[in-house]
């Protein structure tokens, strides 16, 4: 698992340099998202690991997108198939994501509450939380009735949990010590 997120990380690394060089983000973006699809697509993933040479796979795969891959793309494809890594390109575009959202200062920030919010809350939030971070906020929000009241946010690995639930199970752990 470990060997797969730092390979994974190598081909996202090497793929978002090519798109700095070529101003091309977005065109990146789109590609490996399709690719990430077609490698989970069931019936394929068992198609793509099996005896069928690499020039048919290709071929497949490449009609996925209407003849709209460029060279660079396709030898992307070509490398991921010889090397037997199409089962990489969710983690891969992950990875792209992650770089991504890091080179044009953007954080993704989940929000759960007891109930949906309104767009004007929505807002409020997301303008709060790009004055505190410096960044440009991408808010899902998420309602969870079992939280009881409050909030509990998720950004990159942490959790701000401030919740009444999070508070009765912290005051219940302190009475059971």
């Amino acid at each position: 698992m470990q060997n797969a997120l730092i390979v994974s990380r190598a081909y996202a690394t090497a793929i978002f340099n090519l798109a700095i060089k070529k101003k091309s983000f977005e065109e990146w973006k789109e590609f490996l998202l399709i690719l990430s699809n077609i490698s989970h697509i069931k019936n394929l993933h068992q198609f793509f690991s099996s005896i069928y040479p690499n020039n048919i796979i290709l071929k497949i795969i490449l009609s996925f997108f209407n003849k709209n891959v460029n060279s660079y793309g396709k030898n992307f494809i070509q490398l991921i198939i010889m090397n037997k890594r199409l089962y990489l390109m969710h983690d891969i575009f992950k990875q792209f994501i992650t770089l991504y959202n890091e080179y044009h200062n953007i954080l993704k920030v989940k929000l759960i509450t007891i109930q949906n919010l309104k767009k004007q809350q929505k807002e409020k939030i997301s303008s709060i939380l790009e004055k505190k971070f410096n960044k440009r906020i991408i808010l899902t929000c998420e309602s969870d009735p079992s939280i009881l009241y409050g909030y509990i946010i998720r950004y990159n690995n942490i959790v701000i949990d401030n919740s009444i639930l999070n508070r009765f199970c912290e005051f219940s752990n302190f009475l059971i010590s």
